[in-house]
C-alpha cells in the first residue's frame, strides 16, 4: 500500500507489533501486520476462529521463525487498540 495508515490503523498495527515481541518473541514487519488484520477481519465474517500462521524473526535465537496464534487473540489485541 502506498497510502498513509490511518491514525486508528497505525494504533493497531503499533499495538499488534509490540504484542507479538512482549507474548510471542516474535519480530515483524508491517506487511506481515497487514496481512494478519485482513485474514482476521475476512476469517471472522465466516468462522468464529481461525488459527493464523505468523512469520518473523524469533527475537531470542535471531532465526526466522513461525507462530500460530487463534483469531480470538489477535481480535482482543485489535480491540484494546
Amino acid at each position: 500500500m502506498n497510502h498513509r495508515q490511518t491514525g486508528i490503523d497505525a494504533v493497531l498495527s503499533r499495538d499488534l507489533l509490540a504484542y507479538m515481541k512482549q507474548k510471542h518473541l516474535l519480530l515483524i514487519d508491517n506487511p506481515t501486520v497487514d496481512s494478519v488484520k485482513d485474514t482476521v477481519q475476512k476469517e471472522a465474517a465466516n468462522r468464529p476462529s481461525v488459527e493464523v500462521e505468523i512469520r518473523g524473526r524469533n527475537l531470542v535465537s535471531g532465526m526466522p521463525d513461525c507462530v500460530r496464534v487463534q483469531s480470538e487473540e489477535i481480535g482482543r489485541v485489535l480491540q484494546l487498540g
